[in-house]
């Protein structure tokens, strides 16, 4: 399957909303899945100074809500009722009702994220990135890494270009977070404007992932079996 999806990567931008690994995606289960509200897939791009470049693609399935970190209010997660369009805010209802809080909730969600660059990294500095574009993530997600989560970011670079991995982590936090990924899935599924500010929609990972000189096709697929 990773083959067969690195060979029909294009240059197009990535579907967003319920395609792919966004399909059948939800958040704001605190109450069950009655109480949530669809979610999806979603990705952004922040471009620094030399042609650097790090972009993140986010299948968000979260427990919790999903915040507009700028406001700090809920755009997207679990209702009063069934039927209402009232949210229910996860994290008071959480402090509130501490003893039985998350029994509706099953160990079913996981925000997976992949964030990746076209810079040079080493293992370490890779593993550091992931730790940025958990930032991202914890910005805009509440309540984020719960035990009923299975929350994850993985960062890969296939490039060559320098730049220094804190410059790269404020980039990588960004494009998981404020006006980006989290909540982007949120704004692809009801058809509302692309995300504000200065972060562009994201190229194909798997196109800019092929189009690497001297990639071998293990790694294309071992890359595209990561993402998906």
């Amino acid at each position: 399957m990773g083959e067969a999806a690195a060979a029909a990567a294009t240059a197009d931008p990535v579907a967003e909303g319920a395609v792919g690994a966004g399909t059948g995606a939800t958040v704001g289960k605190i109450l069950g899945i009655e109480h949530a509200m669809k979610s999806g897939l979603g990705s952004a791009t922040v471009e620094l100074d030399g042609g650097v470049l790090v972009a993140s693609l986010v299948a968000v399935n979260a427990m919790g809500d999903v915040r507009d970190p700028a406001s700090g209010k809920i755009v997207a997660g679990a209702r009063r009722s069934p039927a209402s369009r009232e949210f229910l805010d996860t994290a008071a209802y959480m402090k509130r009702h501490s003893a039985e809080a998350g029994s509706a909730a099953t160990p079913k969600n996981t925000t997976l994220a992949v964030v990746a660059t076209n810079a040079r990294l080493t293992k370490l500095q890779a593993r550091k990135l992931a730790e940025f574009g958990s930032l991202g993530m914890a910005r805009t997600i509440c309540p984020v890494n719960t035990t009923v989560d299975g929350d994850i970011v993985f960062a890969l670079s296939l490039g060559s270009i320098e730049a220094g991995i804190d410059s790269l982590g404020v980039a990588a936090a960004e494009a998981g977070g404020p006006g980006d990924s989290p909540r982007h899935p949120i704004r692809a599924r009801h058809g509302r404007a692309a995300r504000p500010g200065g972060v562009a929609p994201s190229p194909n990972l798997f196109a800019w992932t092929a189009s690497q000189k001297g990639v071998s096709p293990r790694q294309k697929s071992s890359v595209c079996r990561m993402i998906y």
